[in-house]
């Protein structure tokens, strides 16, 4: 950033300095002419000041619009301040949530400290003038406004160490601090009334609450009826006196319905009463007063006090009145909560037990019949339907169904989109529908819209949330739902989505897997079958062709050794040129029998001591050994390894071969033998000062008839058969080689 900085002042010093010189040359012509050098040295200085000072300004400007156009991309609140706490720059987002604008209209500078806000902390004490900014959560108080802010401060510092600015970033949490407080405020508000109410606070049902309460309050001198009516839906039902009212015999209803007290002072004077009314009168109830309680915004009842005489209630059994209707309102909402609560609970037990059972149906029909009937159960609907969609024609087709009658299950079996339930499907959420024949969407039919009362059609989602189908719950009786239940009412239908279509996956994989069994059967037989014909083909041509090459190797062994004082130098060197040929083909097929066999026959693994396969090897090239005065040191001990012992000795006798084969001509040759463990592993190494590997060959030094030095004989297959025969053994080798120095061949194996 300090380059392009840098990069723009140098731009803006050049920009400025080309525009202003082009025209100051002419001046200066004359005015050096008229005034003398003095005054024109003067001059020039001042105009070369005045550039530098415009460039600054240019750059100080472009600077300002690049932090200005950076600090917009951020989404939240931001604020540049200086050492001072004054506000340098912010960003829009700034300037909204904290009234920046206002501010500043009112003042010449604001300060992000308690000397332009009032500045709190998260206990609610005011910060004094040595505020500095920190991480945490603040209050902030803005034109009559309580903002909170979590709060991120970066400390900028010059060149000194010395804070040169803070990077202020906000982030509003003030409606996450309001919910929290207006929840602490209900338990403050609920704690205080069971406080004052002691009796009230050991209350274990709304039917004990209302009893203790209509027990205390006739203690109250003039007060001769009260009693708590509560809202049946249809009616309203009195506790003590079981009387029953609809809501037009209450003409105060609308006004607790807003949440207001009704107050008549003076009933006699009325000139129209109804029915209620009247029952009071004739009570001797002249004066009276309802207060309502509820739960969230239902009407859940209220609470009527009458008095025998008239006149001007008091008002602070009005207020007790309403702390008491307010505790009822608690009450029922703790309740409520708690039953919500319980009833979730058991939903979410319920759909964890669906959740595994899912897990173990592989079917598909049967996870159709099972997710129906769970269903059923968890929401008490008296129809259960599954769907799902036929995007060919745009309809819902009924995959299962119960509790539906007989009569009517043919109606739906297909159903089309412009329903609840493709509305459910479309708007891919849940949709309760409490009055169903009301609905615009509710299907058009003579007997559904009359039977069906309340609907929640629940979108079936797979696991990467795409609708699939959906399910009816269908009640013959009103019914509510809460928010909390539309929540699982929507995981139902996820996992029920889940299990669909990991039913029909499993099915689709078993049916797969079935095919792709049988292909590799079938495959696996056809191998087999070749390569027993490339066994016998092998032996076949391996016979045929060794049968002539030992006529050949015979025949020219015996034109050697009778006739070979009668035949001429040249004659003697082909006859010898063709019983080598003979002998190496000879070899060759050896080789390439040996090759082929490797991995055919059962592999028996057992404890093998390497001594012992040394051993063995080295007896085998005893000869060629004193013969060539070959030097091989290995170590005294070897480990117990878990391998064949055939195929073990097949790698080291072919690895020292390899060694004797290409030594020096000049130099005796030395092989030394040595291992190493690593975790888990052991390597062999055999190491040579033969004549090397030149690099081009190494990549291919374990490829079948790769001959890396004409000169010398062999058939090309020896490293062939150590490699396959590592790899038969879960094993790797690898080689290092310098040319003229040696080689290095490794072997690792798993050792435990």
């Amino acid at each position: 950033m300090k380059k392009i900085y840098q990069k723009n002042f140098l731009l803006s010093l050049l920009t400025s300095i080309t525009v202003l010189l082009g025209g100051e040359i002419y001046f200066f012509y004359f005015y050096y002419s008229l005034m003398g050098p003095h005054s024109c040295f003067l001059l020039i200085l001042s105009l070369v000041v005045f550039i530098l000072l415009f460039s600054f300004l240019n750059y100080r400007f472009k600077k300002s619009r690049e932090i200005f156009e950076m600090l917009e991309t951020i989404n939240s609140p931001v604020l540049i301040l200086n050492k001072e706490l004054r506000i340098i720059k912010y960003n829009k987002k700034a300037e909204e949530e904290l009234n920046l604008k206002e501010y500043f209209c009112r003042k010449r500078e604001i300060f992000f400290s308690p000397l332009s806000f009032d500045i709190f902390d998260e206990k609610g004490n005011r910060f004094g003038e040595d505020f500095v900014p920190r991480d945490g959560i603040i209050k902030i108080k803005a034109t009559e406004k309580d903002v909170y802010f979590e709060i991120r401060c970066k400390e900028i510092e010059n060149e000194k160490g010395e804070i040169k600015n803070y990077v202020i970033t906000l982030l509003n949490i003030t409606d996450l601090i309001k919910t929290s407080e207006r929840i602490e405020n209900s338990y403050r508000i609920l704690e205080t009334t069971q406080s004052l109410t002691k009796n009230i606070y050991f209350a274990d049902s709304f039917k004990e609450l209302s009893g203790i309460f209509l027990k205390e309050i006739k203690r109250i001198e003039d007060l001769i009826k009260a009693d708590i009516y509560l809202n049946k839906g249809d009616a309203f039902v009195g506790i003590q006196e079981k009387e029953i009212y609809d809501e037009k015999n209450l003409n105060f209803i609308n006004k607790l319905l807003k949440r207001e007290i009704f107050i008549e002072e003076d009933l006699p004077v009325k000139k129209e009463f109804s029915e209620f009314e009247d029952k009071l009168l004739k009570r001797n109830v002249f004066s009276y007063f309802c207060v309502p309680f509820f739960t969230y915004d239902s009407l859940d009842g209220f609470i009527l006090c009458g008095f025998e005489k008239t006149g001007k209630i008091d008002e602070n059994f009005i207020k007790s009145m309403e702390e008491i209707a307010n505790t009822f309102s608690l009450w029922n909402e703790k309740i409520s909560l708690f039953q919500e609560t319980q009833e979730y609970l058991k939903n979410l037990k319920m759909i964890t037990e669906m959740v595994s059972k899912f897990s173990q149906i592989t079917d598909v029909e049967e996870t159709y019949r099972y997710a129906i009937k769970k269903s059923k159960e968890i929401s008490n609907a008296d129809w259960t339907v599954i769907f799902l969609i036929d995007k060919d024609e745009n309809k819902l087709i009924a995959t299962s169904i119960l509790g539906v009658p007989e009569n009517i299950v043919e109606k739906y079996r297909v159903i089309s989109m412009n329903t609840v339930t493709g509305k459910a499907v479309m708007q891919k959420n849940t949709i309760f529908v409490e009055d169903y024949e009301k609905d615009p969407y509710a299907i058009k039919d003579d007997f559904l819209p009359k039977h069906l009362k309340s609907m929640i059609a629940i979108p079936i989602r797979d696991e990467k949330n795409n609708v699939i189908g959906a399910m009816d719950l269908i009640y013959t009786k009103n019914k509510k739902i809460s928010e909390r239940e539309r929540e699982v009412y929507n995981a139902i239908g996820h996992q029920i989505g889940i299990a669909i279509q990991n039913a029909k996956l499993y099915e689709e994989l078993k049916k797969y897997t079935t095919q792709l069994e049988k292909m590799v059967k079938d495959r696996t037989q056809k191998i087999e079958k070749l390569n027993k014909e490339l066994e016998g083909y092998i032996y076949s041509v391996s016979h045929d062709l060794r049968t002539p090459l030992m006529a050949i190797e015979g025949y020219s062994h015996i034109l050697l050794t009778r006739f070979g004082e009668n035949l001429t130098g040249e004659s003697r060197d082909y006859i010898k040129h063709i019983n080598n040929a003979a002998k190496r083909t000879a070899n060759l097929i050896k080789d390439l029998l040996k090759y082929s066999k490797l991995g055919k026959t059962e592999l028996k693994i057992e404890n093998v001591n390497l001594k012992d396969v040394l051993h063995y090897v080295l007896a085998n090239f005893k000869v060629e050994i004193e013969k060539e005065n070959v030097k091989i040191e290995y170590p005294e001990n070897f480990p117990i390894l878990k391998s064949n012992f055939e195929l073990l000795t097949q790698i080291f006798q072919n690895l020292i071969s390899n060694s004797i084969k290409f030594r020096k001509k000049n130099e005796s040759l030395l092989v030394k033998i040595y291992y190493k463990f690593d975790p888990g592993k052991i390597k062999i190494y055999f190491k040579d000062n033969g004549i090397g590997i030149e690099p081009e060959y190494l990549p291919k030094i374990f490829n079948i008839f790769t001959q890396i030095n004409k000169r010398y004989e062999g058939t090309g297959i020896g490293l062939a058969i150590v490699k396959k025969a590592v790899e038969i053994l879960n094993g790797k080798i690898t080689v290092n080689s310098t040319p003229g120095k040696g080689t290095i061949f490794c072997l690792e194996f798993n050792y435990l």
